[in-house]
C-alpha cells in the first residue's frame, strides 16, 4: 500500500510540475491539466483505500481480542465442566432393589403440577394453641384423641399406626424410650418441639405420607367399588351413593378379612361424617367420592391414577395427599375443610367458583349429544393427528347437512350470540370435551404445552356457523376474517398445529373468494377503504388486508423450526413446509387480483431466502406459483426471468388442463416476443393456442418487416386497433407497444442496409448505412401513419402514387399535437408535433449500439453508421445485426429471484482471521 501511494504521489507531482512549467513558458498545455486532474483522483482513491485499509485491521486487532477474550472464557468453562463431572462421578448413586418400581421424572413432575392447585404446601403446620387451664385441657384432651389423627393435608393427618411401647420417628432419629420427653433438638423451635412432643405423648409417629389404613378409605378404592359393581363412576352423582356401595362391599367382605387387617382406628366404626347442609353437592357442583384400599386390582388403579393425572378437574375432586389415591373433600368437627369456599381467601374463593363455574358447563356437556358428538369426533381426529378428518369435520361452506343443521340450532338455544359469556362457555365445554388440547407429552416423553389457540379457534367456528349471514357477504367477510386469523393462531402450535394446517388452507380459499368478490363491488366497502389509512397516506384495500391476513399462515409454514433443518425428509417437505407453496398462491391470487404486485416482493423474498427447492413440491403447486412468479417478472419487465418461469410452468402444466395451459402460453408468448422470438405455426396448431394467432401474428410481421407504420397503428395509446384492447386486458399492452418497438427500429435499419448500403470499397473499409436513408424511411412510416388505413393502402409509393395524392393535405391535424394544459387555448402557442429528425436518428442509432442490437459505430463526420467484423462473422448482416435472443440470453442469468432451485445449507461459512495480515504490510 505504501508503494501505490508512493507512486500515485509521484504522479501529481509530475503532473504538476509539467502544468507549472507549460504556464511559465505561456503555453498552457490542457492535456496537462487534465493528467493532473486524474491523478488527484486517483490519488483521493488512494487514501480512500487507505482509510479503508485502517479501519480493517482495527476491527481484525478487535476481533483477535475478542477470539482471546473467548478462548480464555471457553478454558474456563471446561475447567469447570471437569469439576463438575469430577464431582458427578463421586456423588454416590442409589441403588434400586429388583422389586421397585421405577417411575419416570416427567409423570412426576405432571402429576405434581397437576395436584398443586388442590392441596397446601407440605411445610404447613397447625399453629400451636394457646394455653390452657386445668379444666380446658381435661376437656380439650378428649377432643384431641378424637381428632389427634386429623390434620389438613400432605400426610400431617396421616392416621397413627404406631402401637403402645413402639419407637416413634422424629424427623428421622429413632427414639427408644417413649415415655419419657427428650430435649429436642436446638435446631427446632419451641413451636415445633411442643408439636412433635404431643405427637409422641399421645403415641402416634410421624411421616410424610398417608398409610395403609389411610389409603384403604382413599377415593380409588371408592371406584373400583363401582367397577366391581359394573358401575360406570362418571354416573354416580352423589356422595351417599358411592359411599353406600362401599359400605355394602366392606360388609360382605368383614367376615373375609383377617383380624390383623382391620384398622385399629377409634374411627373405623363409626359413621363417615357428612357434610353440613349448605355445602351439600348440587347439580352444578357435584363431588365424587372416591375411595381406593390396597388390595385393590393395580391395573383399575393405575389407569385410575392417570386418568386423574392427566385432568384432574374433570373429575372435580380436591387433592389432599398423593399416595397412589385420591381423597375428596371432607369436614372436620362438622365443618367445612380449608378447601371450601368458607374458608379460602378471596382469590382461593374466586378459582373455587370458576371451578364450579365449569362443572356446570360439563353438566351441561354430558348432556347435549350434538355437542358430545362434536368434540368427541374433534378429539378423534386430533388424536389421530388426522389433519383431512379434521378439515371435513369444520366446514365452513354451505349448505350444511342435517347434523351440523341441528348442532347450529342447539348453539343458538343454548350459547346465543347476545349472551356475553357464550364465547367463554363455548371454550369452558371443548376443553373438557377436547382432552387433546391440554398438556401432553409426546411419543419421546417431552412435555408439549397446552393448545389454548385451539380452543378459541373451535368456539370461533360454533360461533361462526351459528352467526353467518350469507346474504351480508361484508358480515361473512368479517367473521371468515376473525376465524382465519384464530386458525392462524392454532397453527402455531410447535407440535400438534401440524393437524389444522388442511383446515386453515381451506378457509384460507373460501376466505379469499369472498375477499376478490368483495373487491368487485366497492360500494359495499367504501367505509373500510376511506377509514384506513397508512401513515404514509396509501390506502389499504381490502384484498391487501385478507393477503396480509393470509401471509401470517404462510410465514407460520415457511418458519417451522420443528422440521428439518433442509425442510426436505425422504423426499417430500417436512411437517408445515408443506404449506408454503400453497399458502403463498393464494395470497398472490388476491395481490394479482387487486393489482397489488408491491405487496408480492416480500413473498418471493420469503420463499428464496427459507423455503425447500420448488421441484419437491407436487405440479399443481409449482405450477401456480411459477406462473405467478412469471407475471410479476413481466410486470417488472424483467421478461427473460419470465420467460424461464412461464416456460417450465407450460411444460409442468397437464395437457388436459386446456384453460390453465392457454393461459401461461398467452404471457409466454409475449416474453418470448419481447425478447425477439416469435412462436411458430406449431405453437398456434394447438389446442390452448386457439385464437391467439389473429393477435400475435400483426405484431410479429410488423417487427419482422420493420413496418413502423402498422406497428403504431396496433399499438395506439387510444386502444383504437381492434386487440388493443384484448392486450390491455391481459397487462401486456404497454410492454408490447414500448419495448417491442426498439425491435421495429432495428428492423428499418437492416432493410435500409439491404436497398443502400454500402459494402466497403476496399477490404480494409467496413459496411456502412446513410443515416439519412434511415432518417427519410422513418419520415415515410410517419407520413403514412397520418393517412386513414384505407389511403394508406391505396398509396403505392413515391413515382407510383394516384393523381389524388397531389391535392391531398397530409398535414397533421391539431390533435395529433400536444399542447401543456396551462397553455391551452393562449394565442399564438400551436401545438407540438412530433417529428423524427436526424438527431433522433443517431440517438435511436446509438440506443440500438449500447443494447446489442446493432455492432459498429456512428460516423458524425460522414453521418453514417460502419459495421465492424463483417469478414470474421461472415458477412454484414450477421457482424451487423446479431440475433437479438442471442444477446439477451448471453447478459442473463438462469437463476430467478424467488425460484428456490438448490436447497437450504444446514450452516454458514466460517472465516478464519487466524493469518490474516494488517492492511498494508
Amino acid at each position: 500500500m505504501d508503494a501505490t501511494l508512493q507512486t500515485q504521489f509521484e504522479r501529481i507531482e509530475g503532473a504538476l510540475n509539467t502544468l507549472v512549467d507549460s504556464i511559465a513558458t505561456y503555453n498552457p498545455s490542457p492535456q496537462a491539466a487534465l493528467d493532473l486532474v486524474a491523478a488527484d483522483n486517483e490519488l483521493s482513491n488512494g487514501l480512500d483505500q487507505l482509510s479503508h485499509h485502517q479501519a480493517n485491521h482495527t476491527r481484525i486487532l478487535s476481533l483477535r481480542a475478542e477470539v482471546d477474550a473467548l478462548e480464555a472464557q471457553l478454558k474456563a468453562s471446561v475447567g469447570t465442566l471437569a469439576d463438575l463431572r469430577r464431582e458427578l462421578l463421586e456423588t454416590p448413586a442409589t441403588t434400586f432393589t429388583e422389586d421397585s418400581r421405577p417411575v419416570p421424572f416427567t409423570e412426576l413432575l405432571q402429576y405434581a403440577k397437576n395436584i398443586s392447585r388442590y392441596t397446601v404446601p407440605p411445610t404447613y403446620r397447625e399453629p400451636v394453641p394457646k394455653a390452657l387451664s386445668r379444666e380446658e385441657e381435661e376437656v380439650d384432651k378428649v377432643k384431641d384423641d378424637a381428632d389427634a389423627s386429623v390434620v389438613p393435608a400432605n400426610g400431617l393427618g396421616t392416621p397413627a399406626t404406631a402401637t403402645a411401647g413402639a419407637p416413634a420417628i422424629v424427623d428421622g432419629v429413632a427414639d427408644d424410650k417413649p415415655g419419657v420427653d427428650d430435649e429436642p433438638p436446638k435446631e427446632v423451635t419451641p413451636e415445633q418441639a411442643e408439636w412433635l412432643s404431643k405427637m409422641k405423648k399421645q403415641g402416634h409417629q410421624w411421616s410424610p405420607w398417608p398409610d395403609d389404613n389411610k389409603i384403604r378409605r382413599g377415593n380409588l378404592m371408592s371406584i373400583q367399588v363401582l367397577r366391581d359393581q359394573g358401575k360406570d363412576p362418571w354416573t354416580v352423582s352423589t356422595q351417599e351413593e358411592a359411599t353406600g356401595l362401599m359400605d355394602k362391599q366392606d360388609e360382605e367382605q368383614r367376615g373375609q378379612v383377617p383380624q390383623q387387617e382391620i384398622v385399629q382406628d377409634h374411627r373405623s366404626t363409626e359413621p363417615r361424617p357428612s357434610p353440613p347442609e349448605k355445602s351439600a353437592p348440587t347439580e352444578g357442583n357435584r363431588h365424587f367420592w372416591i375411595a381406593t384400599r390396597s388390595d385393590s386390582g393395580d391395573d383399575a388403579v393405575e389407569a385410575t391414577i392417570r386418568r386423574i393425572v392427566d385432568d384432574p378437574a374433570s373429575l372435580r375432586v380436591s387433592i389432599y395427599s398423593v399416595y397412589r389415591g385420591v381423597e375428596a373433600p371432607v369436614w372436620h368437627r362438622g365443618q367445612p375443610s380449608i378447601h371450601s369456599p368458607e374458608a379460602l381467601s378471596r382469590d382461593k374463593r374466586r378459582q373455587w367458583s370458576e371451578q364450579t363455574t365449569i362443572g356446570r358447563h360439563t353438566m351441561a356437556f354430558s348432556q347435549s349429544n350434538i355437542e358430545s358428538q362434536f368434540c368427541a369426533e374433534v378429539n378423534t381426529a386430533l388424536r389421530a393427528h388426522d389433519g383431512t378428518k379434521l378439515r371435513s369435520i369444520l366446514v365452513v361452506e354451505p349448505p350444511f347437512n342435517t347434523t351440523y343443521q341441528q348442532l347450529i340450532e342447539s348453539l343458538k338455544k343454548r350459547y346465543s350470540k347476545d349472551a356475553t359469556s357464550s364465547e367463554e362457555a363455548l371454550e369452558s365445554i371443548l376443553r373438557i370435551g377436547v382432552p387433546e388440547t391440554h398438556e401432553s407429552e409426546d411419543s419421546k416423553g417431552y412435555p408439549v404445552v397446552a393448545w389454548s389457540a385451539m380452543v378459541s379457534f373451535l368456539a370461533g367456528w360454533m360461533a361462526f356457523i351459528r352467526d353467518v349471514n350469507l346474504e351480508n357477504i361484508l358480515e361473512t367477510y368479517e367473521r371468515l376474517a376473525d376465524l382465519q386469523q384464530k386458525a392462524n393462531s392454532a397453527l402455531q402450535h410447535p407440535t400438534k398445529g401440524l393437524i389444522v394446517l388442511p383446515t386453515v388452507i381451506s378457509y384460507a380459499k373460501v376466505f379469499s373468494r369472498v375477499a376478490i368478490g368483495l373487491d368487485k363491488r366497492p360500494e359495499l366497502i367504501q367505509h373500510l377503504i376511506t377509514r384506513d389509512v397508512s401513515e404514509d397516506g396509501k390506502r389499504e384495500s381490502l384484498p391487501e388486508k385478507a393477503a396480509n391476513i393470509l401471509r401470517s399462515a404462510f410465514i407460520t409454514c415457511l418458519n417451522d423450526r420443528t422440521a428439518d433443518p433442509s425442510g426436505i425428509v425422504n423426499g417430500t417437505p417436512d411437517r408445515k413446509k408443506v404449506g408454503i407453496y400453497k399458502m403463498a398462491n393464494i395470497c398472490l391470487k388476491i395481490l394479482f387480483q387487486c393489482e397489488k404486485l408491491d405487496n408480492c416482493e416480500m413473498i418471493f423474498n420469503n420463499i428464496q431466502n427459507s423455503s425447500p427447492p420448488l421441484r419437491f413440491y407436487p405440479a399443481s403447486e409449482r405450477v401456480t406459483y411459477l406462473y405467478y412468479l412469471g407475471r410479476f417478472q413481466f410486470a417488472c419487465t424483467n421478461f427473460y426471468e419470465a420467460q424461464l418461469c412461464l416456460q417450465k410452468a407450460y411444460d409442468d402444466c397437464k395437457k388436459e388442463y386446456l384453460g390453465q395451459r392457454r393461459l401461461i402460453l398467452i404471457y409466454l408468448i409475449a416474453a418470448n416476443m419481447l425478447q425477439g422470438r416469435f412462436p411458430s405455426q406449431a405453437i398456434y396448431s394447438r389446442p390452448e393456442a386457439r385464437g391467439l394467432r389473429e393477435r400475435f401474428e400483426p405484431l410479429a410481421i410488423s417487427i419482422r418487416k420493420g413496418d413502423l407504420e402498422n406497428f403504431r397503428r396496433i399499438t395506439n395509446l387510444d386502444l383504437s386497433h381492434e386487440h388493443a384492447s384484448w392486450f390491455s386486458r391481459y397487462k401486456m399492452f404497454y410492454q408490447l407497444a414500448n419495448y417491442c418497438e426498439i425491435y421495429v427500429w432495428r428492423s428499418v435499419f437492416r432493410k435500409v442496409f439491404l436497398l443502400t448500403g454500402k459494402q466497403g470499397e476496399t477490404d480494409r473499409s467496413a459496411p456502412t448505412i446513410d443515416l439519412n436513408a434511415v432518417l427519410g424511411a422513418f419520415q415515410y412510416f410517419e407520413r403514412r401513419l397520418l393517412m386513414t388505413p384505407s389511403m394508406a393502402q391505396a398509396d403505392a409509393g413515391p413515382g407510383r402514387r394516384h393523381i389524388s395524392f397531389i391535392l391531398s393535405d397530409f398535414t397533421p391535424p391539431a390533435s395529433a399535437g400536444y399542447i401543456d394544459p396551462d397553455f391551452e387555448g393562449v394565442e399564438g402557442i400551436d401545438p407540438y408535433v412530433e417529428k423524427t429528425d436526424y438527431l433522433e436518428i443517431e440517438s435511436i442509432c446509438g440506443s440500438l449500439i449500447m443494447q446489442g442490437f446493432l455492432n459498429g459505430f456512428i460516423s458524425h463526420k460522414t453521418k453514417r453508421f460502419a459495421i465492424t467484423g463483417a469478414r470474421r462473422a461472415g458477412g454484414a448482416l450477421k457482424a451487423g445485426f446479431p440475433n437479438i435472443w442471442q444477446v439477451i440470453k448471453n447478459r442473463n442469468s438462469e437463476d430467478v429471484p424467488g425460484w428456490r432451485k438448490h436447497e437450504l445449507s444446514s450452516g454458514g461459512n466460517v472465516v478464519r482471521l487466524a493469518s490474516a495480515r494488517p492492511a498494508g504490510s
